[in-house]
């Protein structure tokens, strides 16, 4: 149902706004992927879309850059947050049963 809002979104797109709209929810999409699977070959997947939707945040916000010189901020960006995600994947304990 998400996905099927997305594509309604992209379809009725036309200023800057929508598109920080859209990526958005593309955000809110992949992360909600994880309910579902959360394997190595999702999280995969999942850091490739990550890297493409930072990547057209940042074509987006400076629309004169090339699509590598974006790729290359976003990629930048991403490693940056790695020590981050590490830190919060050893603190935050992980819970086997529901919180009910």
């Amino acid at each position: 149902m998400l996905a099927l809002l997305l594509l309604l979104k992209l379809l009725e797109s036309r200023n800057r706004r929508d598109g920080f709209v859209t990526l958005l929810l593309a955000c809110f999409l992949l992360m909600s992927q994880y309910f579902y699977a959360q394997d190595m070959l999702s999280g995969g997947l999942t850091l490739i879309g990550a890297s493409l939707v930072t990547a057209t945040l940042a074509l987006l916000n400076h629309p004169k850059q090339t699509p590598q010189h974006s790729l290359r901020l976003a990629s930048r960006l991403l490693l940056q947050a790695v020590p981050f995600m590490l830190l919060m994947f050893l603190l935050f304990p992980r819970i086997e049963s529901p919180l009910w």
